[in-house]
């Protein structure tokens, strides 16, 4: 779903002006840079960015320095059931933002939505 959601981004009619695609292990990153290199996404107008976000690290500093203004995210789509990562991309969100979480907990019970 995730590569899916990237191709869409970069290729679809609405266009995000900057996209950033995160992942926990580099070998997740790798393959999506290979599917979708960053001189891909610039002939389409759309600033792209990989980010490695590692389990128990803090990124939410590194991830907002690349948006516009620093301010935060107008849109976070989350296609991992993490609970940890459900609580970072809200942190993550502009004023306004919208968070699009498309990974079902594994948790049944997990409500922190």
């Amino acid at each position: 779903m995730g590569s899916l959601a990237v191709d869409y981004a970069i290729h679809g009619e609405r266009k995000p002006s900057v996209l950033i695609v995160t992942g926990s292990t580099s070998e997740k990153l790798e393959r999506s840079r290979e599917l979708y290199p960053v001189e891909e996404a610039k002939k389409h107008g759309v600033e792209l960015h990989y980010v490695l976000t590692p389990k128990d690290s803090d990124f939410t500093e590194e991830l907002k320095e690349l948006t516009p203004g620093k301010q935060g995210f107008d849109d976070i789509f989350l296609m991992v059931a993490q609970e940890d990562m459900v609580i970072k991309a809200e942190g993550l969100l502009a004023g306004d933002g919208c968070l699009n979480f498309f990974a079902g907990p594994a948790d049944s019970g997990y409500r922190n939505l």
